[in-house]
């Protein structure tokens, strides 16, 4: 398993006093172990001084220490139930399903999820249906 999978499934504690501190499973420490060297010298690099991975025992768990992959599954989560709101309250879509006695089934996210997203639109902004149409999330209205 790749070391960002592994630290993907991590909870973040807290960054401080040359400590990064990650909360997670003892299945996913153990395995984390073995690349403990390359780990320590990427956050040398990113951080700019030497900084020491801390696991503790634990789960991460939304809200207060979630993990990459629970925060992107909250996004998709999110962004899912967005685009089939869209579709269904999108007038040309009801009117394209109204004149073929149509129904709508499945409807999938053109684009992924953006990290701007986590908490919803921002300032309530909204740019139109992502889901649907010739460009892809555009769709002239």
């Amino acid at each position: 398993m790749a070391i960002f999978a592994l630290l993907a499934e991590f909870g973040l504690l807290g960054v401080g006093e040359g400590v990064v501190r990650l909360i997670g499973s003892s299945y996913y420490r153990e395995m984390l172990q073995k690349h403990r060297g390359q780990i320590d010298e990427a956050l040398h690099l990113h951080m700019g001084m030497p900084f020491r991975l801390e696991l503790i025992e634990g789960e991460a768990a939304l809200p207060d220490t979630p993990s990459l992959r629970q925060i992107e599954r909250q996004r998709q989560e999110a962004l899912q139930a967005e685009v089939l709101q869209e579709a269904r309250t999108h007038p040309q879509i009801q009117a394209l399903l109204a004149q073929f006695e149509g129904q709508l089934k499945v409807v999938r996210p053109l684009v992924a999820p953006q990290a701007s997203e986590q908490s919803g639109r921002r300032n309530g902004a909204h740019d139109g249906p992502r889901a649907f149409g010739p460009v892809p999330g555009r769709f002239p209205e």
